[in-house]
């Protein structure tokens, strides 16, 4: 919690301090959260453009979620390891990356899980231009936030198929 807190104060070296002392902690006493707490540090990574460092805690964390079957983690940390590849710019690893995610969600009927998969594939798509796509993904993710009552992804849905019919001149 306390890393969260510093992340939200943007106060990043001492969110990393938090998460490492976490990550420390769970390896040792508590494994059921160490994928939660590997994902919460990749984020902060992720938000400093560290992407590297991102990759290499996401690459630790995704073999412990599918050793201990924890399916959830395993789309969490798929969709994070996307975005990193994204951000550094291997486009077809994110979407690989991010499709494998949604399929794991799909499985084990995460439909938040699945919905901010839709979102971040969405983003993507947009972001190369790619507006059939994004439409696709933003719709499908749009059908799942109204569903479950995810107020904030579908005020995201809505954001990108406007931002796309604005750059489709339409």
């Amino acid at each position: 919690a306390l890393g969260n807190i510093y992340r939200n104060l943007r106060e990043f070296d001492n969110a990393i301090e938090s998460f490492n002392k976490a990550v420390s902690l769970a390896e040792k006493n508590e494994s059921d959260s160490l994928c939660s707490t590997l994902g919460n540090l990749a984020t902060i990574y992720n938000q400093i453009e560290d992407y590297d460092n991102a990759i290499k805690i996401l690459q630790k964390g995704l073999p412990i979620a599918l050793a201990t079957g924890s399916k959830q983690s395993e789309g969490s940390m798929l969709t994070s390891l996307g975005i990193a590849f994204f951000q550094k710019g291997d486009i077809e690893k994110a979407v690989d990356l991010v499709m494998e995610s949604i399929k794991v969600t799909r499985q084990i009927g995460d439909r938040q899980g699945e919905c901010m998969s839709l979102h971040n594939l969405s983003n993507f798509c947009l972001q190369i231009e790619d507006y059939e796509n994004c439409f696709k993904h933003s719709r499908n993710g749009l059908e799942i936030a109204k569903e479950i009552g995810i107020r904030p992804s579908e005020a995201s849905a809505y954001y990108n198929i406007g931002t796309c019919h604005f750059f489709k001149g339409e």
